[in-house]
């Protein structure tokens, strides 16, 4: 566990964390405590990091923007940071509180001094606000080194033995009012004009309003014993009222989170399904990005370019034109780019001429016409899980930049398209490499139809027989989505009616794909990776490749790559799981080029770790050039993969409240048969759930049984070698499984 102490007495933190328990787990690599001088990261020449309180105070205010620096530097490379702000405004610290804090990989704590804090720095930086009493000291930092070290000594290996400490909680009257100090304006946000106007009765009132609106916000339990008068009673009262609305609405939008991405119901007509992702809720998501970013990248929300972007939804329009215009009130530059696709607006942030700073697809992936959503990008990549919620917890605080931005028209997935077709043209070293070559594409009326008109003919592809090109979020014809039976059956007909050399298809936001070979054959979950891999392993000059795959893969996938030369590493379900586990591979030197799950979301490292449907078709196309002057044929490639003889995938309901308990229950109950079975072997490197290989006389198949990411479901896949293994597995899992 790692601890960052933002300090301007570092000296103080060094001398006590670095001895006794907390020191020696520090030596045997079980903690890391840093403490860094705010000091160094003042432009002040006399490295001052307070000055006065605008209002009048007797008291000084430490400044937002070396703390603002020292945060940035300090998280630059973290994730899922945790910021703390020691305070005797926050909750108190207690032993509760302390484990949960447990969850957490790197806690970033802030010590305040003097009268505290320009409370701007701490709404954009801290997360939640820790008291170790109601009683004030001099500075945070003994506060900071009572949190690290009552937090530390539950991490396991910290202490020889686990101690119990009870909880603990204080009752007080007000909270203190925030403070504001110089600069007026930081990052476009303003000191309010109450404090710059000097008249004292005025700032009396604003505190005292303040004071009890932070009270009833933070520890209402305090009002209680609060010596308010009759109106402030009333004012209090209406806090209660506002911070309950608040309440039901974090609870409102959080439904709306499904992992990394936000997903709801934008139109009517469904019965039983009432509309939660409306125009209003996406422009209030919009305008808590661009606070989100303003944060992240320094910049005021003013001096801030964003895109957006939508697949063929019905809904799209409206939701995109709300967002615009939610953003066009926070003051950003907004950049309109109409139709587009998931990975174009990632590279809205990084190609030549774009460059965003950040942006938004309205998306909702394959899911049914009257469903939509919003994915949230920056030059890093996707907003992961926990950053969701932050950008969710900004959007019910409500305090958004104001002013009057712009909203320009862009066209992004023509710019997006022509790099495509340069990358093929470098790699084939051919103007024109699909010449003489025939490939139909189906859109499945989606917004993958660009890839015909910008990608395929340029380089001289005949596309005659290609399907459903135009947008149409009713989608008449068939779901977009290369998992989709009827989506596949539909491809594979194309390519055989009009004797192509190549089917693709794609899911509707174009971040998925599939193929056909000329022959019909379905190139998609394990088959699509194992070409991917043939791919990888022409250009590869270093011995034994990684590729990362979710926990469903096949065993004659996992044979096929051995015996080509590359490791595969099966990890879990959730194309966000695999990604980021193929990051973290190179980012400790070992070669991870493809991160690719079942489902067709395939990212490779030379891509910005992109999960890219159209990029994935264009590595494809690159080899089937290549080898066309070889007269081979790109599909012989994975002429040498198996297939399993049989395969299932059956969803099983939890219905227990807590279904996560009964769900880990019934991995226990399986785990324990396959343990004692003579025909089950638990594989040894497993990441997600419980596999096990079967093998009886000739009879050959595998299970995995995991829970859900998401939802109140056990999912159990059986494949098997041999014809009717799979039943035979069924049964044998029947008594420890309520199918």
């Amino acid at each position: 566990m790692r601890f960052d102490v933002l300090t301007i007495f570092p000296e103080q933190i060094r001398a006590v964390m670095d001895s006794s328990i907390i020191g020696r787990a520090q030596k045997n690599n079980i903690l890391q405590i840093n403490a860094h001088d705010i000091r160094e990261y003042t432009t002040d020449k006399h490295r001052k990091t307070d000055d006065s309180p605008y209002g009048g105070s007797r008291g000084m205010v430490m400044k937002a923007e070396p703390i603002y620096n020292c945060f940035k530097a300090v998280t630059k490379d973290l994730k899922n940071v945790h910021t703390v702000y020691m305070s005797p405004k926050g909750k108190t610290l207690t032993q509760k509180k302390a484990a949960e804090l447990l969850k957490y990989d790197n806690i970033v704590i802030l010590c305040g001094h003097y009268e505290g804090v320009d409370q701007r720095i701490l709404d954009m930086i801290v997360d939640e606000e820790i008291s170790v009493g109601d009683y004030v000291l001099t500075g945070g930092e003994l506060p900071a080194m009572v949190l690290i070290d009552t937090v530390a000594r539950m991490v396991e290996g910290v202490l020889p033995e686990e101690d119990c400490f009870t909880d603990e909680s204080h009752f007080n009257s007000l909270l203190e009012y925030p403070h504001y100090t110089r600069p007026e304006i930081f990052m476009g946000k303003r000191v309010p004009e109450v404090l710059l106007n000097g008249h004292h009765k005025k700032i009396c009132e604003f505190r005292r309003e303040k004071s009890i609106e932070t009270t009833a916000a933070k520890r209402p339990e305090m009002l209680l014993n609060a010596d308010l008068t009759e109106k402030e009673k009333k004012f209090a009262a209406k806090i209660k009222r506002n911070n309950t609305r608040k309440n039901k609405m974090l609870n409102e939008l959080s439904k709306l989170q499904n992992g990394s991405d936000i997903r709801g119901i934008a139109l009517e007509g469904t019965e039983g399904e009432n509309v939660n992702l409306t125009p209003a809720v996406a422009e209030l998501l919009a305008r808590a990005f661009a606070e989100f970013l303003s944060v992240k990248t320094g910049k005021a929300v003013n001096e801030l370019k964003i895109g957006i972007g939508r697949d063929s939804r019905l809904s799209g329009p409206d939701l995109l034109n709300a967002a615009a215009k939610g953003l066009k009130k926070s003051s950003a530059t907004v950049y309109d780019c109409s139709l587009a696709t998931t990975p174009s607006m990632f590279m809205s942030t990084v190609l030549d001429g774009f460059k965003y700073d950040g942006s938004i697809m309205i998306t909702a992936s394959h899911l049914p016409f009257n469903r939509n959503g919003m994915k949230f990008f920056c030059e890093d990549g996707g907003l992961e899980s926990f950053e969701i919620k932050k950008l969710i917890e900004i959007a019910v605080k409500g305090e958004f930049s104001q002013g009057e931005g712009k909203i320009l028209k862009a066209d992004i997935i023509s710019a997006y398209a022509d790099s495509l077709v340069e990358k093929i043209r470098l790699k084939t070293g051919l103007q024109k490499p699909l010449l003489n070559k025939k490939i139909v594409v189906d859109a499945g009326n989606g917004a993958g139809g660009f890839f015909v008109e910008k990608v395929l003919k340029p380089l001289g592809a005949d596309t005659k027989g290609s399907l459903y090109l135009e947008p149409d979020g009713s989608f008449p014809n068939h779901i977009p989505n290369p998992e989709d039976k009827e989506a596949m059956e539909s491809i594979t007909k194309a390519v055989l009616d009009n004797k192509a050399d190549m089917g693709v298809i794609f899911d509707t936001d174009v971040d998925r794909a599939a193929a056909v070979s000329g022959d019909g054959k379905e190139i998609n979950k394990n088959a699509l990776i194992a070409l991917l891999a043939t791919v990888i392993m022409r250009d590869c000059d270093k011995k034994n490749p990684v590729i990362v795959t979710d926990s469903v893969t096949s065993s004659e996938l996992a044979e096929f790559l051995e015996d080509i030369g590359v490791t595969h590493r099966r990890f879990k379900r959730g194309y966000k799981n695999v990604i980021n586990e193929c990051k973290r591979l190179n980012k400790e030197n070992i070669y991870c080029p493809l991160a690719v799950e079942t489902s067709g979301h395939g990212a490779f490292s030379e891509n910005y770790f992109l999960d890219d449907g159209a990029y994935i078709i264009c590595k494809l196309l690159i080899e089937m050039s290549l080898l066309s002057k070889d007269n081979k044929n790109l599909f012989d490639n994975i002429s040498k993969l198996e297939y399993p003889v049989e395969s299932t995938e059956i969803r099983i309901k939890l219905t227990d409240s807590d279904f996560k308990k009964q769900g880990i229950e019934m991995l226990e109950k399986v785990q324990e048969f396959v343990e004692a079975s003579d025909e089950f072997t638990m594989l040894k490197e497993n990441f997600e759930g419980i596999r096990a290989d079967f093998k009886c006389e000739n009879e050959k198949g595998w299970f995995l049984l995991r829970l859900s990411l998401h939802d109140p479901l056990m999912v159990l896949n059986i494949e098997a070698r041999t014809a009717g293994t799979v039943e035979k597995i069924k049964n044998k899992l029947s008594e420890y499984i309520a199918f």
